[in-house]
Parts: structure tokens; sequence; C-alpha cells
């Protein structure tokens, strides 16, 4: 697991440079509805990337780097957000469509940040071992080849 804290911090440090000084957790859990989450920050909490143990056992730090960068961008995101944005995005939260609007405004970022091929690895275990995304929950192997494409 040290491993992937170091993985964490070198995409931090290449990619994040504002979460530079931000304290984020690793908790290893065991919950079969998802592989990676992050909550977010309070006044008492640091934030916390909680990635599920049985699927980082399997990935490799390719599939892993596609992920952390995902939940980077998220925390980097929420660290945008003066305290009323934040009220207003914890209570649209709950709105699916403007949670996939966020996941796959997300995925794009990543690919922006030259994460591309880390994403799709990571969508590409993650539709081997779980229901394959749809355009709801992100963006879709099918979006990031053709995304990947058009920066060729």
């Amino acid at each position: 697991m040290e491993n992937i804290a170091a993985l964490l911090q070198k995409i931090k440090v290449a990619s994040f440079p504002k979460l530079s000084n931000t304290e984020i957790h690793l908790a290893f859990v065991s919950h079969k509805s998802f592989i990676a989450a992050t909550r977010l920050s309070t006044p008492f909490k640091p934030y916390e990337i909680r990635l599920n143990l049985d699927d980082v056992k399997k990935m490799g730090e390719f599939e892993l780097t596609g992920v952390l960068a995902h939940e980077l961008v998220h925390i980097d995101e929420w660290n945008k957000l003066f305290f009323i944005q934040k009220i207003f995005h914890l209570y649209q939260s709950k709105d699916e469509k403007f949670v996939t609007k966020d996941e796959r405004d997300t995925d794009l970022k990543v690919i922006g940040l030259g994460y591309g091929q880390q994403l799709l690895a990571f969508q590409q275990y993650h539709d081997k071992y779980y229901k394959a995304y749809k355009s709801g929950d992100g963006l879709t192997k099918k979006e990031i080849r053709e995304i990947l494409k058009a920066f060729k």
C-alpha cells in the first residue's frame, strides 16, 4: 500500500500543484459497490480516497493512476469552491443529472491533464469486473477512445 501512497504523491506533484500541501488519506476498504470514492474534506476531517482493497490487488499501476487522477480532480475542483458553493454542490449531488455532468466533466479534465490512456485502462478494468459504464456514469470507453483520437 506504500507504493499507492507514493503513486498518489507522484500524481499530485506532477499535475496538481495546488494540492501539494493538501492532506489526503488513503483508506482501503472491502466494499462491493465501488472501486474508488472520495470523502470530501470538512473543517474536522481531511480528504480521504477510499479504494476497494480487492480491486487494488488486481489493478496495475496504469489503472490505479487513472482512478487516482480522477479522484484528485474531484478534490481539486472541491478546493476551488467557496463555502456557499460547497453547500450548493452537496445539495445538487442528490440530482442524477448533476452527478452525471460532474463525472463526465471530471473524466474530461483527467484526459486534459494527460491521463487519458490511464483512464481508459481503468474503464476497461471496471467494465471487466463490474457493470459496464454508461454515459450517465461518466465517459464510456468508446467516448474516451474518440477523444484520445482527436488529440493525436
